[in-house]
């Protein structure tokens, strides 16, 4: 009995001295995400965080620009800095970046460096003009480029933190040890995603978005938004989801406004283009007057001439696509159409009250019983019936007929609204353009597109592939983009 209890007895002493051996000498440096570096911030103006893993950031290249502001050079330096971390989470004041926060992870040789008041060898490959230099404290004074400023940071816990002054440091380091210190945060989005960005607008797109739909029943302040955005990127393609966080409050405050914004059906009977270049639909109920009217009056405007209630036929689900092909005499062009669909019959009053205007006989269109589409001296559509309004100008073999649009958008649930973008057909598209505006320079047009701009576009839309962007409801969607071949 004895020697079974000294057998035990040496081997919970063996494990104990095994698990503390290990636990003081061989554990490596606690590591804490850098999301617990930044301190918990109360304010009324707006701010962003960003928390991502280092790659996401580095799929995605900052614009250069040679006289670019100090809160512009402040934002390259430290998106340069993210894009070389494995981790990274950022606090920052808006619009003047007054008070910042940036907690980065980095690889264990780079902290050691930093540790040691020395640039780490990829640093310099990077930023070539990064420099570092000791503080009290054992406190690290960075700066990055040659244009930015200098900041201050710390190694703590095997994360770099930096702020804009020892002030914001002192915060930070607060924030590692106490955890009543640190920012409080929930995704609103997949919080797997490896990459988010909270935006807080401090009620400035709230304001905005009041005054855009003509919002009317509200007084005092107006009630701030959250947007937050996940993302998982790679160099062959990359989706985005969104939520919005306060705009039920804002809208539900807007007494009489009628605003529903309500998600639809996209599986009624329509047409498509051949090619189809980009196609939009939203479901605007509620949304029309002035606002809407305006809009359409500019881009239309023999629609509202003849037709003073034209802004009553948008209230409900409006498609736009542009594709196919259009004549104008002996150019061609890609064409453009409006869908309205269950009109009724003030849409055939339209259509009606369109022809009248132009002075045209259109050739009636199977299945539509008023109006038609003519082909010259240019391809023109509108005819209708009470199911649905064409307008357009597209010739009317480039037309496809569908039902429903889940073949295109790979998304088959109702929603408020989308877009879709077949980029490499686009810039086809955008290469015929090139040629009429050729022609148009040589035979002396003076308002012809610009050949440079329109190439330059030409070539950017040839590396990508297809775009989609989907509403859910008003508050939230997903996009999602393929890179070319």
């Amino acid at each position: 009995m004895r020697k079974g209890l000294f057998f035990w007895g040496v081997l919970a002493v063996v494990g104990i001295i095994l698990i503390g051996g290990f636990y003081y000498l061989g554990k490596k440096p606690a590591v804490s995400d850098p999301v617990d570096a930044i301190p918990k911030v109360e304010t009324e103006h707006p701010w962003l965080l960003l928390a991502a893993s280092g790659d996401q950031i580095n799929l995605l290249q900052w614009p250069e620009d040679e006289d670019s502001s100090s809160v512009e050079a402040l934002a390259r330096d430290i998106w340069a800095l993210s894009s070389l971390s494995d981790k990274v989470a950022i606090w920052a004041e808006l619009p003047y970046v007054e008070h910042w926060y940036g907690a980065f992870k980095l690889s264990k040789e780079e902290i050691d460096t930093l540790a040691m008041f020395k640039v780490p060898d990829r640093w310099k490959a990077h930023l070539p003009h990064a420099a570092v230099s000791e503080l009290p404290g054992d406190a690290l004074q960075i700066k990055l480029s040659r244009d930015g400023g200098s900041f201050v940071g710390k190694i703590k816990k095997g994360i770099l933190l930096v702020s804009r002054d020892a002030d914001g440091l002192s915060k930070m380091l607060e924030a590692v040890d106490t955890p009543s210190k640190r920012v409080k945060l929930k995704w609103s989005v997949n919080p797997q995603l490896p990459a988010h960005l909270i935006f807080f607008d401090g009620g400035l797109l709230a304001r905005k978005i009041k005054e855009g739909l003509k919002l009317e029943g509200q007084s005092g302040k107006a009630e701030s938004l959250t947007v937050t955005f996940g993302w998982e990127a790679s160099p062959s393609s990359g989706d985005i989801f969104w939520n919005v966080e306060g705009l039920e409050k804002l809208l539900a405050t807007s007494e009489g406004s009628g605003v529903m914004l309500k998600p639809v059906e996209w599986d009624k009977e329509l047409f498509l283009p051949n090619p189809l270049v980009v196609a939009f639909g939203f479901n605007l109920k509620g949304i029309t007057g002035n606002l809407l009217e305006e809009e359409f009056e500019e881009a239309v405007p023999v629609l509202s001439d003849r037709n003073e209630d034209f802004g009553k036929l948008l209230d409900g689900e409006v498609l736009v696509m542009v594709g196919g092909k259009a004549r104008l005499a002996l150019l061609s062009l890609p064409g453009i159409l409006l869908q309205l669909p269950e009109r009724g019959k003030d849409g055939l009053r339209m259509v009606e009250e369109l022809w009248e205007t132009y002075w045209l006989e259109p050739k009636p269109m199977e299945g539509f019983t008023t109006g038609g589409n003519v082909a010259f001296p240019l391809t023109l559509i509108g005819a209708a019936n009470e199911k649905l309004v064409l307008i357009g100008a597209i010739d009317q073999s480039t037309l496809l007929k569908r039902k429903g649009l889940s073949e295109v958008l790979g998304y088959d649930k109702p929603a408020l609204g989308w877009l879709y973008i077949d980029f490499p057909k686009a810039a086809e598209a955008l290469e015929d353009l090139e040629k009429i505006s050729d022609f148009s320079n040589k035979m002396g047009v003076v308002d012809a597109p610009d050949l440079k701009d329109i190439r330059k576009l030409i070539s950017r839309f040839k590396q990508l592939g297809k775009f989609r962007m989907i509403f859910y409801d008003a508050k939230s969607g997903e996009a999602h983009l393929e890179m070319g071949d």
